[in-house]
């Protein structure tokens, strides 16, 4: 009896962190991405730390990756980023087996994201069920002083999922295939211990370290995949420091198949312990208002939403001064300049719900260090194209 219940715990445990983080099968003909995104919030030390890893193959089947450490403290207003274009990488399911089919609700995510055959990157992500274990390095070539790099590695457990279902913000949505681009919220907070080292490299190789930090705190993961980013686009990400309360915002102008119409389109989720989970998206559309005011200039985006029954007040403020200008992301040609983000927002949420015909407010949370980004369009000046990568 006591073996038959350990296996029922066991499968139920399995079975909960089932979702669609794994790669999905790299097309034959572009253009086409995948990308993973992990942030982590220190709020302890008033930190924050990310990885971007993606690949992208063109209409002329040639891929190429992008890799992005991003890292932000009290020592400068804007985050620091090193990026680097990886020429060959190694995507693969656990036990080193292809990538065959798309990524399904039964099985716990397991796979390998390498970056190797370059001298400017190396590393690689491991996902083993609810383990994410993160150790990317990227040295990136100055003509006019030495080269300077840095190092995250991380260990993200316990994650905080979308939804039971294992299902994201889009719901079943994401099975759609003519969509063209698709979000994925893996975890709103997993248990993070990471270190993080800065460094520069003289003319004979020898790293010079000026920070070696460690810490823990708290990561969001998600992931795109699809032919692009659109022109245009709104993304949002907090977290409290007790991991209790979670936000996360997408949203911008989609193209909708064999039509002339292209609606702006938002994805919005929001949870706390008072008001549970409250999901937004444009399966909604009869029953839900999404009323968007975007001031990239003044680094100020609100929202309220509004369905019968519930309704949500969102205003995220950053200094313009705190946004990185610009961070790359994928285009139908290639990885170019397009989008700018700050980790030092401030997000702050007002939850209402309809009580004998009036509105009653239930929650309010205010959240530092939340993660505000302009893209596209929406970005205050545009970004300027550079040599395009993936082309």
């Amino acid at each position: 009896m006591m073996k038959l219940v350990l296996l029922c715990f066991v499968a139920v445990l399995s079975y909960s962190y089932c979702s669609e983080y794994d790669p999905h099968v790299f097309k034959k003909a572009g253009p086409w991405f995948e990308g993973w995104y992990t942030r982590i919030t220190d709020h302890a030390n008033e930190r924050s730390l990310a990885v971007i890893n993606a690949m992208f193959l063109n209409k002329n089947t040639s891929t190429s990756g992008y890799l992005a450490l991003m890292f932000h403290d009290n020592r400068g207003e804007a985050m620091e980023v090193w990026e680097a274009f990886p020429s060959e990488l190694d995507v693969s399911l656990c036990d080193d087996r292809e990538v065959t089919k798309n990524p399904d609700l039964k099985t716990p995510p397991c796979f390998r994201w390498n970056a190797k055959g370059s001298t400017e990157c190396e590393g690689s992500m491991i996902q083993t069920g609810p383990r994410s274990d993160y150790n990317f390095t990227v040295s990136l070539k100055s003509k006019s002083a030495s080269n300077r790099g840095a190092t995250i590695t991380f260990t993200a457990t316990e994650p905080t999922m979308w939804d039971d279902s294992g299902l994201g913000p889009e719901g079943i949505a994401d099975k759609i295939p003519l969509l063209g681009l698709y979000w994925f919220v893996y975890s709103l907070g997993s248990k993070t211990t990471y270190e993080f080292q800065s460094f520069t490299v003289d003319s004979r190789g020898a790293r010079q370290y000026d920070r070696k930090l460690k810490g823990s705190g708290i990561a969001h993961q998600e992931k795109n995949w699809g032919d692009a980013f659109p022109k245009a686009w709104i993304w949002a990400e907090s977290v409290n420091a007790n991991n209790t309360v979670h936000f996360a915002l997408a949203g911008g102008p989609k193209k909708i198949p064999f039509t002339p119409f292209e609606p702006v389109l938002w994805l919005v989720g929001y949870r706390s312990p008072k008001v549970g989970a409250w999901n937004f998206k444009p399966q909604n559309l009869l029953t839900t208002g999404f009323k968007p005011v975007i001031e990239p200039c003044k680094g100020v985006f609100n929202m309220t939403i509004e369905s019968f029954t519930k309704r949500l007040a969102v205003n995220i403020v950053a200094k313009p001064t705190t946004f990185k200008n610009c961070l790359f992301g994928p285009t139908e040609e290639g990885f170019q300049p397009m989008c700018l983000e700050s980790f030092v927002a401030h997000l702050r949420v007002e939850a209402f719900v309809k009580e004998a015909g009036s509105w009653k407010l239930v929650d309010k949370q205010e959240l530092p260090y939340s993660a505000l980004e302009f893209g596209g369009k929406y970005t205050c000046k545009p970004c300027v194209p550079e040599n395009l990568l993936g082309n």
